[in-house]
């Protein structure tokens, strides 16, 4: 049980209005930290694939949160990084440069979950966000601050 259950290492995720669900049905939520030093972050971004200014962008976000956090991870896909938000698993994620079939799920599930979702450059809907950024509500304000200046 807890936010890493499921079957092994696969979890299904699914959910209605107001609750997000893992494999058997139990209800999960975003984390409840609200100190950022004790909090995990998915760092998205297949930076060795994208533009040097996107490279660069990228690096100084991720340079603006080391040594604020526990530790970033890398995951690989989207959908996943914002799901595993959304049950807690990690505490936030942000990443640039993506397309609405990354994000569309993903985003339903962390605004379900009760989580923060925005647009760092201020797209009006997070799914075509340049940026996005997501995490629990406490932390939202703290990653935003930290993230935001360093987009070009």
């Amino acid at each position: 049980s807890g936010p890493w259950a499921g079957n092994g290492s696969l979890a299904v995720f699914g959910g209605t209005a107001g609750t997000v669900t893992i494999a058997g049905g139990e209800a999960v939520a975003p984390s409840g930290l609200s100190f950022l030093t004790n909090g995990y972050v998915i760092a998205g971004g297949d930076a060795a694939s994208r533009t040097p200014d996107v490279q660069q962008t990228f690096l100084k976000c991720l340079t603006s949160l080391t040594g604020k956090t526990s530790g970033f991870r890398r995951m690989g896909s989207a959908a996943l990084d914002l799901a595993y938000v959304a049950a807690g698993r990690f505490d936030g994620f942000w990443e640039m440069k993506l397309k609405p079939w990354d994000t569309a799920a993903g985003v339903l599930l962390v605004k379900e979950a009760g989580g923060a979702i925005s647009s760092l450059k201020g797209d009006a809907n997070p799914v075509y966000a340049y940026c996005l950024l997501a995490s629990n509500m406490p932390l939202h304000p703290l990653l935003k601050d930290l993230i935001k200046p360093n987009l070009d």
